[in-house]
């Protein structure tokens, strides 16, 4: 899985793309390789390419430093110092059934219901479940779905103010887009 994915991350990206992608894929070959054998409950699912794809290309390259920042935002209460207000603990999102994800989704559409009443009730009406449209962006911490300069701001708010922030952005997009 972990081969069949590295064309699909970031393929409009240089460092994983053309000529000079090939050292690019290479060292997330080996970082998610990594992390499959480090966290054998969890192994590899898709998204997590996206993730540390992102690490890669944020930290100049250095797949050990984007290893143990995944390992670090997916663990709760390790040994690692804390990122700003980010304690970790986002390993459910990848492990089997992925459990934090739904639990997740289940929060946000609480939020969506008692914050955006109107919009939805119309996205209900219109048979247009959370789940569907969120899964990108909760999978891959928005790193699918956005223009990477905005995703490098989100990880900035998301990294000072932790998981909450998993929901506020989404929150806000959506009363921005409301009357739309």
């Amino acid at each position: 899985q972990i081969n069949l994915d590295l064309n699909r991350t970031f393929p409009d990206f240089s460092y994983f793309s053309g000529k000079k992608g090939a050292k690019g894929q290479e060292k997330l070959k080996r970082a998610l390789r990594a992390y499959a054998m480090y966290n054998k409950e969890v192994g590899y699912t898709q998204s997590i390419n996206f993730l540390m794809g992102f690490f890669l290309m944020v930290n100049g390259g250095n797949d050990e430093e984007a290893f143990w920042l995944f390992v670090a935002i997916t663990k709760k209460n390790q040994n690692f110092h804390m990122i700003g207000n980010f304690e970790g603990g986002l390993e459910g999102f990848y492990a089997d059934k992925f459990p934090l994800y739904h639990q997740f989704v289940y929060q946000f559409d609480k939020l969506f219901e008692r914050k955006i009443p109107k919009l939805k009730m119309h996205f209900d009406s219109i048979g247009y479940p959370a789940p569907v449209w969120l899964q990108k962006w909760f999978m891959t911490l928005f790193l699918y779905s956005f223009p990477m300069k905005l995703c490098i701001r989100l990880w900035d708010n998301l990294l000072v103010q932790g998981l909450v922030y998993i929901f506020k952005f989404p929150l806000a997009i959506m009363e921005i887009l409301q009357p739309t």
